[in-house]
């Protein structure tokens, strides 16, 4: 696993490529990051999958110099938000979330839609 983790670290860090890391820019990198790691780690479950996709997030934090009170939230983040996000997007992936927004309902929402 320590070689996964070394493989998705290393293509985590390219994506960041030295950009200012906040909670938009972790969020902006799950995709391709969960992309990666089912595609090099076919073989593990998703639970594991997801710890390695935790721990490279955190890895990339901790690293990072930044202040502690910028490192905090991002932290903080990569337990309570990140995880929940990961959980979304599988269930999107396999068709299990279920988003039914008919153009009428958006319209009365959103008034500034009807013409």
């Amino acid at each position: 696993m320590e070689e996964l983790f070394t493989q998705v670290y290393e293509s985590v860090s390219e994506m960041l490529d030295d950009k200012k890391i906040e909670v938009s820019e972790l969020t902006a990198i799950i995709g391709p990051t969960m992309e990666l790691i089912e595609k090099i780690a076919s073989d593990k479950s998703g639970s594991e999958k997801k710890a390695l996709l935790l721990a490279v997030f955190k890895k990339v934090v901790n690293e990072v110099d930044m202040p502690e009170e910028v490192r905090s939230p991002l932290l903080l983040a990569c337990d309570t938000v990140i995880p929940p996000l990961v959980d979304i997007i599988i269930a999107a992936s396999k068709g299990d979330l279920e988003i039914n927004l008919s153009a009428e309902g958006c319209r009365s929402c959103f008034a500034f839609f009807k013409k």
